[in-house]
């Protein structure tokens, strides 16, 4: 775009603007082409039903106050600038904000590409309090090459919110941005079916759940982004609740983190789909004692395939690599993953470094558990895996050089067993586990009926006794070949 700023002067309060430059100033009802330097809002700004508005390459779009920039229904904008060329949506006085561009059943062809959105702010009561840049009723808006950054909502969306929409949003970076009561500080959809690819989604924050993705009620695709140091009081990357035919693959989800409770990395409640062949590491479910799934947490009658993921360096209170709870006869598989040096560890104890279930009956095959710790200032029970109330099929894995320490005991190197439960644990190599008091290798406690049939168990230690197995309160194995 040609540039025809000669110098700057000033304009009162509002700092600098470009003098004899190709300028224009706008408010109310908009259409047709912007192909200014620079575009001056003075007011709320509408594209009308079944108008269109083009926003060429380079342009600047200012806002001069707290206004919003509203797509109507039928309604398309097209927003499309270059590598080189961007489009940029601010405001003009520093320390203010404007309240985000809002997609109300808006065309479908509508396009941001190209752009940056920044100091977005939405506040009010209802809708206005969703979606920091971007809002969408029932549009399916793509996003794609775009920077949105340092937006904030009052609950939903800090930087994008979509609401029964079924959105693309590719290859953008959305970061810095924030909720400051509610859920989804990067991305938040609700009763949507979006498809997220390509993104760098980084450094969001949500007051309660999924600082960087929020998903409920929806039908993802969440694919080969790049989502990491995201913080929420729940689901540090990625939240999914009541969702249905959930794809969550290819992603590096790392270095996220909760204030307390449920899924460094992810949680899934009351949902089904897939979590596969992710790197998810380094990721915490902070917490004094309670905190559950450093790296996933899948929760209350969820059923998801945990499969080909590399969940490595996470913690939690329990479950540091992986958390699943209450999820009882709801199929559930955790099978082909990498589980390595995962924590479970709280103020007083910690239990299931590898692996924590609790009331569910999941699958767990053909897995490489290693390296995992459970310990606390009190006690650490189960490195490797820990079952509680739980039938689970355990078969095919590699539970290896997995160990448990605590000031009062460490108890289940390898695996734990506890609290009434009957798995199947078979053709398991468990070797080079270690306790610091009690079952090196295998742990069963309180009235427990396990299966144990056709394992290598070897070279475990404990540092009192049961250095291989140890049997206690009322339990009764089977132990086969």
């Amino acid at each position: 775009m040609k540039r025809t700023i000669a110098f700057l002067i000033p304009l009162g309060i509002f700092g600098l603007i470009p003098a004899f430059a190709d300028v224009i100033y706008v408010s109310g009802n908009v259409s047709g082409t912007w192909s200014a330097d620079t575009v001056f809002v003075q007011g709320e700004v509408r594209v009308p039903q079944g108008q269109t508005l083009t926003i060429q390459p380079g342009v600047e779009v200012l806002f001069w106050g707290y206004y919003k920039f509203i797509v109507d229904s039928n309604a398309t904008l097209i927003a499309m600038g270059t590598e080189t060329d961007s489009i940029r949506f601010d405001v003009l006085t520093p320390g203010t904000s404007w309240h985000g561009i809002r997609f109300l059943s808006a065309s479908h062809s509508s396009l941001l590409e190209y752009c940056h959105l920044t100091n977005g702010y939405a506040y009010g009561s209802g809708e206005d309090e969703n979606g920091g840049a971007i809002y969408c009723y029932n549009s399916n808006l793509t996003i794609q090459n775009c920077l949105i950054d340092s937006c904030r909502a009052e609950v939903y969306g800090g930087g994008i919110f979509y609401y029964q929409s079924n959105p693309i949003i590719n290859n953008n970076i959305v970061s810095g941005n924030e909720t400051l009561l509610g859920y989804g500080g990067g991305i938040c959809c609700y009763h949507s079916s979006p498809t997220i690819t390509d993104n760098i989604i980084r450094a969001n924050t949500a007051h309660w759940y999924g600082g960087g993705v929020f998903l409920q009620e929806c039908s993802p695709d969440l694919s080969n982004n790049t989502i990491m140091n995201n913080f929420a009081n729940r689901g540090g990357g990625v939240t999914c609740i009541n969702c249905v035919g959930i794809l969550i693959q290819n992603n590096r989800i790392s270095t996220n983190s909760t204030n307390w409770s449920r899924g460094g990395g992810i949680q899934c409640e009351s949902s089904y789909g897939m979590i596969e062949n992710n790197v998810i590491k380094g990721n915490e479910a902070g917490g004094t004692g309670s905190s559950k799934g450093g790296g996933i947490y899948c929760g209350d009658y969820s059923s998801i395939s945990i499969i080909h993921n590399q969940i490595s360096e996470n913690q939690a209170c329990n479950g540091g690599g992986i958390h699943c709870s209450q999820n009882y006869d709801m199929p559930f598989l955790i099978k082909d993953n990498d589980l390595v040096n995962n924590i479970a560890s709280g103020q007083n104890s910690g239990t299931g470094g590898g692996i924590y279930c609790i009331q569910s009956n999941p699958v767990i095959d053909g897995n490489y558990i290693a390296g995992n710790s459970a310990y606390g200032t009190n006690f650490g029970l189960a490195g490797g895996l820990y079952l509680q109330v739980s039938d689970a099929r355990v078969e095919n894995n590699f539970i290896l050089d997995n160990s448990t320490s605590g000031s009062y005991y460490g108890r289940a190197g390898g695996i734990g067993i506890t609290d009434h439960s009957s798995p199947i644990i078979s053709n398991n190599i468990i070797c080079g586990n270690h306790a610091t008091e009690r079952g090196g290798g295998i742990s069963i406690y309180s009235y427990c009926y396990p299966i144990i049939s056709n394992n290598t168990i070897c070279s475990n230690t404990a540092g009192i006794e049961e250095g291989a197995i140890r049997i206690s309160w009322f339990s009764s194995p089977t132990i086969l070949n």
